[in-house]
């Protein structure tokens, strides 16, 4: 299954071992259209859908520092955007299908970053982003969005 995750964020550290931060994440994930979705009259519908999730995010971080070297770990909520969309075609002409719905979710994360300059640290950062989201008409059950992604870290501090 294809899976991608983006993120842009800022945030403030309170105390060498506690930050606050916000975030805007995005991630992406394909996966088999349900059965219940049926093919247009004439037509045609594609055997994978996407799941994009975005949103807005705040996340309270606990912060180890050695030296030149942090692992970080923390938890936060969000408000997401969940967006289901499949594609396939109608009288040969490409049709889709699309279903929004807004959820909260709730993450969790961890890593570790390097510093490499006297402002400006490099890492790595796990995220596990729980969302549920409904999409009954389409679909019957609750959905699950968001997943696990692995980040490039850059950060700067001032």
């Amino acid at each position: 299954q294809g899976h991608y995750g983006l993120q842009l964020g800022g945030g403030r550290r309170i105390t060498p071992n506690f930050a606050w931060e916000m975030d805007l994440p995005t991630y992406q994930q394909d996966l088999d259209t349900p059965g219940t979705i049926t093919a247009p009259v004439f037509g045609t519908k594609d055997p994978r859908s996407t799941l994009t999730t975005t949103g807005i995010a705040g996340t309270a971080m606990l912060i180890q520092p050695f030296e030149a070297l942090e692992i970080h770990a923390g938890l936060g909520l969000g408000v997401y955007a969940v967006r289901f969309k499949t594609t396939g075609q109608q009288f040969g002409v490409p049709a889709q299908l699309t279903r929004d719905q807004n959820s909260l979710g709730w993450h969790a994360t961890a890593g570790i970053s390097l510093k490499v300059a006297n402002q400006l640290r490099v890492g790595l950062d796990y995220r596990q982003l729980k969302v549920q989201a409904s999409f009954s008409d389409v679909a019957p059950g609750t959905v699950e969005a968001g997943g696990g992604a692995c980040f490039l870290l850059l950060r700067y501090e001032p």
